[in-house]
């Protein structure tokens, strides 16, 4: 994956064709609500959920932060998994995401806590 100067996250395809030729050609990524539908088990699956809606948005980590007045290394820790951040923040950092914080049924019985 590779973005182009606006940051817009991009994948690139290299089709050959025969004798050495070859076509190049970029497609923008894009995200849809149902593929933001994330289940989070951990400090890691929220921060990469956090990080795929940001970049999803082409915001950068300091205009997360402002809107949600927290700081950017705030930001930065809960995109890392590395953070004791406390709900209410968490839940403002989601809606200047314009993301909101579900909780269902887990899907699989029993409880082991060592998968986390």
């Amino acid at each position: 994956m590779r973005a182009n100067s606006q940051n817009i996250p991009y994948n690139v395809y290299i089709d050959i064709i025969c004798n050495g030729v070859y076509k190049i050609y970029m497609r923008p990524i894009v995200y849809t609500e149902k593929s933001m539908r994330k289940v989070i088990r951990s400090n890691n699956d929220l921060g990469a959920a956090i990080r795929l809606a940001r970049k999803a948005s082409n915001l950068r980590q300091v205009d997360v932060a402002r809107k949600a007045s927290v700081r950017q290394a705030l930001v930065s820790d809960l995109e890392n998994g590395v953070t004791t951040a406390r709900l209410d923040t968490v839940i403002r950092v989601l809606a200047a995401l314009d993301l909101d914080l579900s909780v269902i049924p887990r899907r699989k019985t029993g409880f082991d806590p060592t998968e986390y």
